[in-house]
């Protein structure tokens, strides 16, 4: 079997960052949580595949000879699996 690397992308900018925003904070917290609900699921359900859960990316920075600035890219989150 081989292994895959998923990339979870994401932007700030996106229609739907938009609509998750304009949502009051009881709102955002109870599809925020029926997302990771969702999540949980999918990762039991798939468990014997998973070789690393993964996680969220943290800030992004760019590496230069001068040192490290921010930088942005749409890069959210991984997961390993295995088929």
């Amino acid at each position: 079997m081989k292994k895959f690397l998923a990339i979870y992308l994401g932007s700030e900018n996106s229609p739907n960052a938009a609509k998750l925003e304009a949502l009051d904070e009881q709102a955002r917290s109870k599809l925020e949580q029926a997302g990771m609900t969702g999540w949980m699921n999918w990762v039991q359900t798939h468990e014997k595949q998973l070789v690393d859960m993964g996680s969220p990316v943290g800030k992004t920075l760019r590496v230069n000879s001068d040192g490290t600035t921010s930088t942005v890219n749409a890069i959210t989150a991984y997961t390993i699996v295995q088929a």
